[in-house]
């Protein structure tokens, strides 16, 4: 309990700035790179093109592990059994996302939301002049 309460007050603590710190460290790292990134940098960046299908799968997955009216394994899996859950969801997200850049797939919610938002232009119907 002890482990759990400080990775909560630590996490409560330094969330928002340790993201930002993240995110600038990643950044950091990709701009050192330069212009010819490698393989492990383009697979990595290929879940980031494909964010709203990726953050969707993500979520489902942990809506069907963890909530009551699913699996229900929040009080069976301790916290290094959810981390080392994180991490296979997340290594099967690069995996998959590395596929779809390699066949030239784009998300399929990026797909509905593109859909949506730009649909296919309509014929306008003509106007005709009522018979008399």
């Amino acid at each position: 309990m002890g482990l759990q309460w400080t990775v909560t007050v630590a996490h409560d603590l330094t969330g928002f700035a340790g993201g930002i710190g993240l995110a600038t460290a990643v950044g950091l790292a990709s701009a050192r790179i330069g212009d010819r990134p490698g393989r492990i940098t383009t697979a990595l960046a290929a879940p980031g093109q494909r964010s709203l299908t990726f953050h969707l799968f993500q979520s489902a997955v942990w809506l069907a592990l963890f909530y009551p009216f699913t699996f229900d394994l929040r009080d069976e899996v301790s916290l290094a059994g959810s981390c080392g859950i994180a991490a296979v969801v997340f290594a099967v997200s690069v995996l998959l996302a590395e596929w779809m850049r390699r066949t030239g797939q784009r998300g399929p919610m990026e797909v509905l939301v593109r859909r949506m938002s730009y649909p296919r232009a309509t014929p306008i119907p003509r106007r005709t002049s009522p018979t008399i």
